[in-house]
């Protein structure tokens, strides 16, 4: 269950947080929240972190951002991939957006469903696959999608702390992008 109490909803400008007007986690909600057409950058302008999952669509303009997507939007694997795209210059911004209806929230609730599918499309033995299963669900898994943004969005300020990260969540269902209010 995700902690939808702590989700902003982006219905106009004045609803964008503070820390994010005039930088590009703002250009990202006015292009995707709002639905606005937005200017193609002549360069990249930040990172993206998001899941694997093929419904997210983000509105996005041409090369605004460079897109890392990994299972459940773990920064933890792919850390390197966002520092190196950190290395351009002029790019100083993160953002990390969680989901609804993520099948990495409660994974380890999955175990028998990942090993049954495993054994159909791999020869792996019953103890290679849950070895597997194990360490993609402590790595991957988690029990609250927005508790999992904020905690990935910390993970990323500890490691690259001059760098500005946004946690987000988009409700796959609508569409709509919300900030998450940390408390």
């Amino acid at each position: 269950m995700e902690s939808i109490d702590r989700l902003i909803p982006v219905r106009s400008r004045a609803d964008i947080l503070r820390p994010y007007r005039a930088t590009p986690v703002e250009t990202l909600l006015v292009s995707h929240a709002l639905a606005r057409e937005v200017a193609p950058p002549a360069a990249a302008q930040m990172v993206v972190v998001t899941c694997v999952d093929p419904r997210i669509d983000l509105l996005l303009p041409e090369g605004f951002a460079f897109v890392v997507r990994t299972g459940g939007a773990t920064v933890g694997p792919v850390l390197f991939n966002v520092a190196f795209a950190l290395t351009v210059p002029g790019v100083e911004v993160v953002a990390v957006i969680g989901h609804s209806d993520c099948r990495m929230v409660g994974v380890h609730d999955r175990r028998e469903e990942f090993l049954a599918g495993l054994a159909g499309i791999s020869s792996l033995d019953a103890s290679a696959g849950e070895r597997l299963f194990e360490a993609g669900a402590a790595s991957f898994g988690s029990r609250d999608a927005v508790d999992h943004v904020l905690a990935q969005s910390a993970t990323i300020r500890r490691s690259l702390d001059r760098v500005l990260v946004a946690p987000l969540f988009l409700e796959v269902e609508t569409g709509d992008l919300f900030q998450i209010a940390a408390v």
